[in-house]
């Protein structure tokens, strides 16, 4: 039988006096696998850190996942659902984690993008690249607010690099998460559906109207590259249904909303899995999530990327290992990022016969 999602959410978030004596945790780590183009073959397999994650994969419950995004896999996970032919409410759930109040409209996420024409492609550049600060994001928001306000339009900044936009009604359309085309041609990325027409009209006003703004000019003068448009994805309304996380840790403004809807206040991630554990409850499904490893990746530098995962493992899988040994809790669901779960139990980590396989052989 494949175990999905779905069936993975029954198991982890039903009464726990069925299935498990302890508290089971899902650790959310985007970035923890290593990214496209780094150099691997330089890495230190003889590293006790990389030994043990290795171990870890190695010897875990590999679970198939229907979505390969460690977004829509958070959602998927805590009980959201959303329609096959439209978004998952990313954006209105994130808010909410950024410390908005709830509401009942519907909000889509917007990124500050840089697009560059090279050749016959538009490649989308963003995140920490730009370097964007706070007033020039709330400069250009102004720019949007003055024009589209009157339509009912309302874009707000929470964030340099996290803006969110109210849209006046709602529409049927699907839109690419930000972490997939990023990087990327938005060639095979555009919006889709009935209302993608709208959405791409919007797309190029917001180019024009951002093109010849004052602060582009002032950026390019400084050799920063211009923000010269906008990705919008996540488009939805805040879900009624409460969900069912016994505890939250994170960085992670999604997360965090995830929590609040959860009737929790979200809890800062703390530095290690110590501080988690002497909180942990009894029982419950308890949900950790970092970007940490997921953010300013330089595939150039080896020695920094890895350097950034050992401290990760020293401060986080070690103290869980540890942890899970002497049955401080029943078992760990680590999600690095792709289309597997990976589901560490005490009795899995003495499968000793499973060999330890290369990080490599699981991204």
């Amino acid at each position: 039988m494949l175990i999905t999602a779905d069936l993975l959410l029954y198991l982890s978030l039903a009464d726990k006096k069925e299935f498990l004596l302890g508290a089971e945790l899902h650790l959310f780590v985007p970035g923890l696998l290593p990214p496209d183009g780094l150099d691997v073959n330089s890495l230190n397999r003889s590293s006790p850190e990389l030994k043990l994650l290795e171990t870890w994969l190695s010897r875990a419950e590999k679970i198939p996942l229907l979505e390969q995004v460690c977004d829509r896999q958070l959602l998927s996970l805590s009980g959201v659902k959303w329609v096959v032919s439209g978004d998952p409410p990313l954006a209105a759930i994130a808010r909410l984690g950024e410390g908005a109040e709830p509401d009942e409209h519907g909000w889509i996420a917007v990124a500050p993008a840089h697009f560059s024409a090279e050749g016959n492609q538009v490649i989308l550049y963003g995140g920490s690249d730009l370097k964007l600060n706070e007033t020039e994001a709330q400069s250009l928001v102004k720019e949007f607010n003055q024009v589209y306000n009157p339509d009912g339009w309302v874009m707000e900044v929470r964030h340099a690099l996290r803006w969110y936009l109210k849209v006046p009604s709602q529409t049927q359309v699907q839109f690419s998460d930000y972490d997939s085309v990023i990087g990327k041609s938005i060639k095979e990325y555009l919006p889709q559906g009935e209302g993608a027409k709208m959405w791409l009209t919007l797309f190029n006003e917001i180019q024009m109207l951002f093109h010849g703004c004052t602060l582009n000019t002032q950026r390019h003068m400084k050799g920063l590259p211009e923000v010269n448009g906008v990705w919008l994805w996540g488009h939805g309304m805040l879900p009624s249904t409460e969900l069912n996380w016994q505890q939250v840790w994170s960085d992670h403004v999604l997360a965090q909303g995830l929590a609040r809807l959860s009737g929790l206040s979200s809890e800062p991630l703390p530095a290690s899995a110590e501080n988690c554990l002497k909180a942990l409850p009894s029982s419950g499904a308890v949900l950790i999530s970092t970007t940490r490893l997921a953010q300013n990746i330089n595939i150039d530098d080896v020695a920094q990327w890895e350097a950034r995962l050992n401290v990760f493992i020293s401060d986080w899988i070690q103290p869980l290992d540890i942890a899970i040994k002497n049955k401080k809790i029943e078992r760990v669901n680590l999600y690095p990022g792709g289309d597997v779960c990976f589901r560490v139990e005490a009795s899995l980590l003495r499968r000793f016969w499973c060999g330890r396989k290369s990080i490599m052989q699981f991204v």
